[in-house]
């Protein structure tokens, strides 16, 4: 069954004459299952991207001047994440942190989800290096977020003193 029903650049729309299954007369015969409303019926949307990429969560380390004279072996490096999300997708953000002594990685932290406004901290040790650098990676893409020199105090900790 054929209609007169102009559709982009065709001037018909053929469908079955009804939705039971059928199976032509013939040595050559041809069946067909029948129709569902999804088969004859064809959507007119577009779906575009409104922009070439879509915009994640901005985290850094909060605590970069704490970071440059530390006392002692251990060290907290603390994350914080953006307080308001431009859209849906950069609500959330999965991050990573890679310690560097020299130019060899010697620690990598385990994925930390930090959601919009919120905060959160890693307590590291230096492994006996006297200066390390935290990166701080997306930890889907990769991408480098932020960075930060930390070095070990010469001072000893004078338990208050």
């Amino acid at each position: 069954m054929s209609f007169d029903v102009p559709y982009a650049e065709y001037k018909y729309v053929y469908a079955a004459k009804n939705h039971r299954p059928f199976k032509s007369k013939g040595v050559y015969g041809f069946s067909h299952g029948g129709f569902t409303p999804q088969e004859i019926i064809i959507p007119k949307f577009k779906f575009t991207k409104i922009r070439a990429q879509t915009s994640k969560l901005e985290i850094i380390v909060s605590n970069k001047a704490e970071l440059n004279d530390v006392p002692g072996e251990l060290f907290i490096i603390k994350l914080e994440a953006a307080k308001a999300a431009s859209d849906l997708f950069g609500a959330q953000r999965k991050v990573q942190i890679k310690l560097y002594a020299g130019n060899k990685e010697y620690q990598s932290s385990n994925i930390i989800t930090l959601d919009a406004g919120k905060t959160d901290s890693l307590e590291c040790s230096f492994n006996n290096n006297s200066q390390v650098q935290a990166v701080l990676l997306d930890a889907t893409t990769q991408e480098q977020l932020d960075t930060v020199i930390i070095k070990k105090s010469n001072l000893r900790d004078l338990g208050g003193l």
